[in-house]
């Protein structure tokens, strides 16, 4: 994966743009850079698509990238996983992003269906500064047990929906488990958490990789892939090597 350590202080979400268009130079680079994401689970068949943001349900933003897969097993950690990397690259471009999670399209897209968009385009914020204060759970809620603490506040800093954090770490001699968690306080109806907190997993997946691989932790992973509507489930398996 791309070393996107610099960038996960600075990630923020933006939700105001500029009626601006990119240009076409401008635009191939993001399409190439999309077609570059690496996925969670390979075997899971993606397609990405960017359209104008009036052309879609999103309210704001200038474009929306649309994302789409097959539904099988781990296909909503896949997907957090690989938009949260294009999350990254567009602001490490100055370009802001915000996750869209209200606006269901209804359009599948060759037998893939809708799962989820990302708004994005110019914007007048600053997106190449450190954030002084990111309303996040402290680290100690999250993650319980020994490892670098390195590794533990670089996790906290992961984006969720309406930034519930439902991930959970437990780390014990050489393996981080990574759990599921949905019952907390939330607008979110409980029939739409499952859907939204596993999206969410998988974002913090990316900034766990992320973490581990700057500071030189040789892993294995092994996806569970539970997707049940237990209170708090185990979804992923690191081994530290």
């Amino acid at each position: 994966m791309v070393d996107y350590s610099n960038l996960l202080n600075k990630r923020r979400s933006s939700r105001h743009y500029l009626d601006e268009s990119f240009s076409n130079q401008k635009m191939e680079m993001i399409k190439d850079q999309l077609a570059k994401l690496k996925p969670l689970d390979p075997k899971i068949t993606t397609r990405f698509v960017i359209t104008d943001r009036d052309k879609t349900k999103a309210k704001f933003g200038r474009y929306s990238l649309l994302a789409y897969s097959e539904v099988k097993p781990g296909y909503l950690l896949n997907i957090g996983y690989m938009l949260e990397q294009f999350d990254l690259l567009m602001n490490a471009n100055d370009i802001g992003t915000c996750w869209y999670g209200l606006a269901k399209e209804d359009n599948n897209l060759e037998g893939l269906s809708f799962v989820i968009m990302i708004v994005f385009g110019k914007t007048e914020e600053n997106l190449n500064q450190d954030r002084t204060r990111i309303n996040r759970k402290s680290k100690d809620l999250i993650w319980q047990g020994d490892f670098d603490a390195r590794v533990k506040e670089m996790v906290c800093l992961a984006p969720s929906a309406v930034n519930s954090q439902p991930w959970r770490f437990i780390s014990e001699k050489n393996t981080i488990n990574v759990y599921r968690q949905i019952n907390y306080r939330t607008f979110i109806p409980i029939s739409k958490r499952l859907y939204f907190n596993t999206i969410d997993v998988g974002i913090s997946l990316c900034f766990l990789e992320i973490a581990l691989t700057k500071l030189g932790y040789n892993f294995t992973r092994r996806l569970i892939h539970g997707e049940s509507d237990d209170e708090k489930e185990r979804l992923v398996e690191y081994a530290i090597l």
